[in-house]
């Protein structure tokens, strides 16, 4: 069934790791359209946008880690309930990444994942990527390759899918409202460091907003600032399975 100009797309992400962990994001994208898109055409570039987000880290990526078929849905606001709820089932699309990591995988719970900002302050999009694998890190530091490839996921979160003339835009829908809110700029973190090690929080923007000089020198380089975080021993906050604490935003949109 094909989709129209303002229809939401709502794609899973989901991969297995090596010791069986299913993992999933969720990615919201908005149609921009003169007339109507297939649905084939649709799935079609979702894969092909997944498949360019997760190919920046083919090298921090452990080689038994699988990005699985998934579901794309279009999604609507029901007046009734008040929520965002499913209206139709696209298909499934299936990813061909294959991962090149051979080095020992890093705990799951360490997490890089990317935060990205919307007009609205409060509404914001996050999404994970899988473990990496140990030989990313030399003495608790993430190396330069791994980070300039970090910023290059987060910046492939934030830009939108084009399809001939049409597009797909990527952004997030308010959890309490019938609004959908494009990305801005994006943030890409490291959730953990375990035994004292120091992960960097590096920006990005590919809608030329605001941008200084400052920022743009942030995607290439640490932030000037103490790390996010030293903590010793793993949390759950940000791992892969189990519960998670609740996202501080009006909406929990693409957090897996």
């Amino acid at each position: 069934m094909p989709v129209t100009d303002g229809d939401i797309i709502r794609a899973t992400i989901e991969g297995s790791l090596a010791d069986g962990t299913i993992v999933q994001n969720r990615k919201t994208f908005q149609v921009s359209a003169v007339g109507e898109i297939g649905d084939t055409a649709v799935k079609t570039n979702v894969k092909t946008w997944v498949e360019t987000l997760y190919g920046f880290l083919i090298t921090e990526t452990p080689v038994g880690v699988v990005l699985e078929p998934a579901d794309v849905t279009v999604v609507v606001w029901n007046e009734v309930t008040g929520q965002w709820e499913t209206d139709q089932n696209l298909g499934s699309y299936s990813p061909t990444d294959s991962f090149a990591n051979a080095s020992e995988q890093l705990p799951n719970q360490c997490a890089a994942f990317c935060v990205a900002s919307t007009a609205r302050p409060k509404s914001k999009g996050r999404i994970f990527t899988f473990p990496w694998g140990e030989d990313r890190q030399d003495s608790g530091v993430i190396i330069s390759a791994a980070l300039t490839n970090l910023v290059l996921f987060a910046t492939q979160y934030i830009t939108e899918q084009p399809i001939a003339d049409d597009d797909l835009i990527s952004g997030v829908v308010r959890e309490a409202a019938d609004l959908f809110l494009a990305f801005t700029t994006v943030e890409a973190r490291l959730a953990h460091s375990v035994g004292g090690a120091r992960w960097w929080a590096y920006r990005t923007s590919v809608l030329y907003g605001p941008v200084g000089r400052s920022q743009e020198e942030r995607a290439v380089a640490p932030m000037r600032a103490p790390p996010l975080f030293r903590m010793k021993g793993v949390s759950t906050n940000g791992t892969y399975s189990g519960s998670h604490r609740r996202v501080p935003e009006d909406h929990r949109d693409d957090v897996h």
